[in-house]
């Protein structure tokens, strides 16, 4: 979930293993939304970066003053059906 950005309506969403956001791990373009369900296996117990363009139908050009920027860290979680 990101902030919204006025007069934006499509966000593309960028993650990578490193900071400087290269290679990128997973892109996608979402119109008209603020959040996103990554559907891609992520690595586990790795800091993953993440940035987010925004800008609209008439206006292309990606201010940087509209990026939005920030990390998280993955856990290695496992689930079971199962019950001993």
């Amino acid at each position: 979930t990101w902030d919204p950005v006025p007069g934006a309506t499509i966000y593309t969403v960028e993650i990578s293993l490193l900071p400087g956001m290269t290679p990128r791990y997973y892109t996608k373009t979402v119109y008209g939304q603020t959040s996103l369900v990554v559907d891609k296996v992520m690595p586990n117990n790795r800091n993953l970066y993440w940035r987010v363009w925004a800008y609209n139908e008439w206006d292309f050009c990606q201010s940087a003053n509209d990026l939005q920027v920030g990390i998280f860290r993955t856990k290695n979680l496992a689930a079971t059906n199962e019950l001993e």
